[in-house]
């Protein structure tokens, strides 16, 4: 998962920098903050209300393996100052 994470955030950091430098070019300043408002906003909207939706939905899914449901914390990781 974590290879699939790097691969994702690599291509969409650079398809975010060249969408950057070729809106720089073509708007005014207050139309390129006024975008990223937007797009901040919406993104902050989306995470707000789909990440709760999104692990209520697997917490009452009750599959063991995907939410690790029933288990102590120890068991699913080993604490930082075990021995």
């Amino acid at each position: 998962m974590g290879i699939v994470f790097s691969l994702i955030f690599f291509i969409a950091s650079s398809a975010a920098s060249a969408a950057y430098l070729t809106v720089s070019e073509m708007f005014p300043l207050e139309i390129r903050a006024f975008a990223i408002a937007i797009f901040c906003a919406l993104g902050t909207l989306i995470g707000g209300v789909g990440a709760p939706i999104l692990f209520g939905y697997l917490i009452k899914s009750a599959s063991g393996p995907v939410v690790a449901a029933g288990k102590s914390l120890e068991s699913v990781s080993k604490p930082l100052r075990s021995k």
